[in-house]
């Protein structure tokens, strides 16, 4: 018998899939046209001119979530096997010292001069600390919700409540107002439209985080409390139709032909020179893993 969740491992496939895009190759008004999923669709960062800052941004992220390891040799010579990714502060150091070297930055310096508190301000602390936890947290909530999907485990918790994570400086007042409910995870137009919606800074998916710098979360409830509740649990189906490529071609089916073209040719590019890490060698990665630790999940 199922009595919890079972731990996933598709939140590395979600970091994996994302397309590396900067903000500079494209115009900002026509990007506000489009629909909040190909924001999230694409691994992009407001006034990023770097697609390498992106593409090794997106690599520290996967390597954090697979735990992948290298050889390093310390100060004393001694060869040993450290972690290759991290937690938030050595992202904010590696992206920063990153910005040094591809002179992004004049130096060192110039850090010193920087709001910490500016989050427009690619440079900036809290700005580096938000997408690291952005883009950690989307992984897992991706990743929780296609486990969920499982029909063994959606038949024994067809239902979720909205719970508060973490303390958040400001609250949504729609999500301050819900928190406790309860609806079927097949509530989508609850789940996406309505606390995820794009409207209020949400993402327009099913899945936590419902928007930036929200302290939103989902846990899961059981089918015989969803039927106390009155949610009608027979009628509930695992969703195939939401993955990160539907997405993508629904946001862009009504987009500019010009501006359809620079996206296919950047994402092109991307593919072609993704720089010292390929797609195909983290795809890789991500298999080995799987085999030798048989599933991932979340500390």
């Amino acid at each position: 018998m199922i009595t919890k969740a079972m731990p996933f491992n598709e939140a590395i496939a979600f970091i994996l899939n994302k397309d590396v895009i900067p903000e500079s190759e494209w115009d900002a008004q026509d990007w506000r046209d489009q629909e909040n999923d190909v924001a999230l669709r694409a691994f992009w960062s407001s006034r990023v001119e770097n697609a390498r800052f992106l593409d090794r941004a997106q690599a520290f992220l996967f390597d954090t979530l697979a735990g992948t390891t290298e050889k390093v040799v310390g100060p004393d010579g001694v060869e040993r096997i450290a972690l290759r990714g991290g937690d938030r502060a050595t992202f904010v150091r590696r992206m920063r010292e990153f910005m040094i070297k591809e002179g992004m930055v004049t130096g060192e310096d110039e850090f010193f001069e920087v709001d910490n508190n500016d989050i427009t301000d690619i440079r900036s602390e809290n700005r580096l600390r938000l997408i690291y936890d952005t883009n950690i947290r989307q992984a897992y909530g991706y990743g929780q919700w296609k486990q969920g999907q499982h029909p063994a485990i959606l038949r024994r918790f067809p239902a979720q409540r909205f719970v508060r994570d973490r303390q958040v400086f400001i609250e949504r007042p729609r999500h301050a107002e819900s928190e406790g409910e309860v609806r079927l995870k097949s509530d989508t137009a609850y789940w996406s439209d309505y606390q995820n919606d794009p409207k209020i800074g949400g993402f327009g998916v099913p899945w936590a985080p419902f928007g930036f710098r929200s302290g939103m979360g989902l846990r899961d409830v059981t089918r015989e409390e969803a039927i106390a509740l009155g949610l009608k649990v027979e009628a509930i189906k695992p969703d195939t139709t939401k993955n990160l490529n539907s997405n993508l071609s629904s946001s862009v089916k009504n987009m500019d032909p010009e501006l359809k073209k620079k996206l296919i040719a950047e994402m092109r590019q991307k593919s072609k020179d993704a720089g010292e890490r390929s797609r195909a060698a983290s795809a890789r990665r991500i298999k080995e893993v799987i085999e030798e630790k048989g599933r991932i999940s979340p500390k």
